[in-house]
This record gives structure tokens, sequence and C-alpha cells, in this order.
């Protein structure tokens, strides 16, 4: 049985939902650049593989002791 591959870009909701995080608070960090988005039209999404890295990123540098906005 084939499984599907996981979607290269997420909806903001399906951000919010993989970050454990209000969807209007994923709305609000996507509106002001917080969160990495592509748009495609009118559509906002965010790109998995760059959630993963920014979720990296966060993390490495919460871990050196730095704060990111």
């Amino acid at each position: 049985m084939a499984t599907a591959e996981p979607s290269m870009l997420l909806r903001i909701p399906e951000a919010a939902r993989a970050l454990g995080i209000a969807r209007s608070l994923a709305y609000e960090m996507a509106r002001d650049g917080r969160l990495p988005t592509v748009h495609i039209g009118k559509a906002v999404r965010v790109p998995r593989r760059r959630l993963e890295e920014w979720i990296e990123e966060r993390a490495r540098a919460e871990s050196a002791g730095l704060r990111r906005p």
C-alpha cells in the first residue's frame, strides 16, 4: 500500500497545528513576516522545509541563549 507524501506547502491552519499554536497567531505571524511564507496568486502557503528550518534555527538560538523575533 502506497503512502501519500506530505504536501510541500502548508496552509496557515495546517502550519498552526504543526506548531501547536492558535490559528489566529499563525495568521498574524505570517502577515508580519515571522513565519516563512510564499504567495501563489492570492494564496499564502508555508513551505514545509522552510518551516522545519525555521524551527531548527529558533531552537539553536534559544539553546545558545539568544532570542529571535
